[in-house]
């Protein structure tokens, strides 16, 4: 009796410790109220916007173009097929779950065994990733993960700017979290619909449903429309860069490949033809250019279907002040695979993108890097970590 007694008091106290949740503001195209249901942040009408973006602990911005790639100034996060983390700056690559001892196996014992994570960044000690209705958060000291924020709708997407979170819950809002503090408002999308959004020096750079590229300030407020109507032929998410003042993006214009350069200061635009997609880093653009050529046989049941390598597998490159001036620097020769040339991201030593590869009965996607100052190609798995 007294055990029983002991378990209905526990029951009782953890129902009475749980908050009722709170409606963020919005309403769904359903018509029901989103809420944030539970968590460690605090939802507020609005949160101060006179504190510096930057701090010590957040200085930079998390860019998050897929939702298995996100990329801050030292860390590139990759999570198809694997749970990978690279410093940049030394390319050294670990797995996520960093607790030596783990076998990923018990469900939800650490951040791998949570199965297919979304939108994975890295603040300070800890990882952020999306799954299902929420964010969840893992220490990379303690190797627990906790509910961060949980909401009544699915949680799309995430990125951050400095020391700002921002949460897309469905097509409906933005829950922007403060990490100094925990605490969150709510951004209803209203004047504009990102596709992309590239977080830079203190400004929210979008990709819209339209297909143009507007600048907003850290509330999606404040919106300018810089560039209209661009039509990418590579991975859209990946089709524009902003670097020292510039809008870098690729178009198809009258059956061309252009990179455009859109200088946020004159106004003034330049144009380079053929190129397929680019990355940039450390005052160099590395680009490949659209050169298609026949690639290897998907089966498609019985058919046998050609695919086509856009870009030959080859990789350009440039001085950003020259860019005139491109000469090859790679090609993609690896026997059984291809690189289709969706996208491709930069760092000061090392160049990503994804390879395929198929056969009779299936197809595969690695995660590939090319070694600037070795000039070698490399598979990343995490079994080789």
């Amino acid at each position: 009796m007294k055990r029983l007694f002991c378990i209905l008091f526990s029951s009782l106290l953890i129902l009475c410790s749980c908050k009722d949740p709170i409606s963020i503001g919005v309403t769904s195209e359903d018509g029901y109220e989103l809420e944030y249901k539970y968590g460690e942040i605090t939802l507020l009408d609005t949160i101060s916007t006179e504190s510096d973006i930057y701090t010590e602990n957040y200085p930079d911005d998390v860019f998050v173009p897929r939702d298995t790639l996100s990329i801050g100034k030292d860390q590139i996060i990759y999570t198809w097929n694997t749970a990978l983390s690279i410093q940049k700056e030394n390319g050294k690559i670990t797995p996520l779950c960093r607790d030596p001892l783990c076998d990923h196996m018990q469900r939800e014992s650490c951040i791998v065994s949570y199965g297919l994570i979304r939108c994975t960044l890295q603040r300070g000690t800890d990882v952020f990733f999306l799954k299902g209705n929420g964010v969840y958060r893992y220490s990379v000291e303690t190797y627990k993960v906790t509910p961060y924020a949980i909401f009544s709708a699915m949680a799309t997407e995430m990125f951050s700017m400095g020391r700002f979170l921002y949460v897309r819950i469905l097509n409906e809002a933005y829950v922007k979290i403060d990490l100094e503090t925990n605490m969150g408002e709510t951004i209803a999308i209203e004047s504009v619909e990102p596709i992309v959004i590239y977080p830079s020096e203190g400004r929210l750079y979008c990709l819209d449903q339209a297909m143009n590229i507007l600048v907003c300030d850290q509330n999606m407020q404040l919106t300018e429309t810089l560039i209209k109507d661009i039509k990418p032929g590579c991975y859209i998410q990946q089709c524009f860069q902003v670097y020292d003042n510039k809008i870098y993006y690729v178009t198809i214009k009258d059956e061309h490949h252009l990179l455009c350069v859109y200088d946020t200061q004159d106004g003034q635009t330049e144009t380079y033809d053929d190129v397929y997609c680019f990355a940039i880093s450390d005052g160099k653009i590395y680009m490949m250019l659209y050169d298609p050529i026949p690639g290897m046989l998907f089966y498609n049941g019985s058919e046998a279907v050609e695919t086509t390598i856009q870009t030959a597998g080859k990789i350009y490159h440039a001085p950003l002040d020259e860019i005139d001036d491109m000469r090859l620097l790679t090609s993609f020769d690896i026997e059984g695979w291809q690189i289709d040339g969706y996208w491709i991201w930069a760092t000061k030593r090392y160049l990503y993108t994804e390879g395929d590869h198929f056969t009779e009965d299936s197809a595969e996607t690695g995660f590939w890097r090319y070694d600037i100052a070795t000039d070698v190609w490399e598979e990343i798995r995490e079994e080789d970590v």
